[in-house]
């Protein structure tokens, strides 16, 4: 609840601020990270040097939600944002999209070769694994921001079916155990 007051009072004061920073997490807003992504990954196609994205998505924001209240839905969510933050390098864009739940994140990785984007994921799950993810690169000039984006939303869905489908075998098997 501070927080939220904290992020008024800013807005209030510095209404720009909130059309830069999502108030909540610390990560660039929707609109202002497609506006500065946009123009690196054109920079990027032009260069011809390696760029990534990564889509995250926090597992179980929902449930906690709905059983601890929405507060502890925005603790849930800062403690991610916080992992992410505190592992990306400074030139590194993270950008808050609110989707379904407001948990989805994106990070725009200059310079990164998609092999090392995984790690970047891994060493974001050593902090907070209750996160889904998707990676990919900027694959030619035809690519866009929004491809992209697409792109790693979709991996990233992929992931998620396969943990519900891991936790539905290991009920199955628990239940025949028994």
């Amino acid at each position: 609840m501070i927080e939220r007051i904290k992020a008024a009072w800013l807005g209030f004061l510095h209404p720009e601020f909130l059309e830069i920073q999502d108030p909540l997490t610390g990560a660039l807003t929707w609109k202002k990270f497609l506006l500065i992504a946009n123009r690196i990954v054109n920079r990027f196609k032009k260069d011809e040097g390696d760029i990534s994205l990564l889509f995250l998505d926090a597992d179980g924001l929902k449930t906690v939600n709905d059983m601890q209240g929405h507060l502890a839905g925005d603790l849930f969510i800062q403690k991610f944002s916080r992992a992410i933050l505190t592992n990306i390098r400074p030139l590194d864009l993270c950008g808050r999209r609110h989707g379904e739940n407001g948990d989805e994140f994106i990070l725009l990785l200059p310079g990164i070769h998609p092999g090392n984007a995984e790690r970047v994921a891994k060493r974001i799950q050593e902090v907070f694994p209750n996160f889904s993810w998707g990676a990919t690169s900027l694959k030619n000039e035809r690519d866009t921001l929004k491809f992209m984006v697409d792109r790693a939303e979709g991996l990233m869905y992929v992931q998620k079916k396969q943990k519900a489908l891991m936790y539905v075998q290991r009920e199955q098997k628990a239940i025949l155990n028994i």
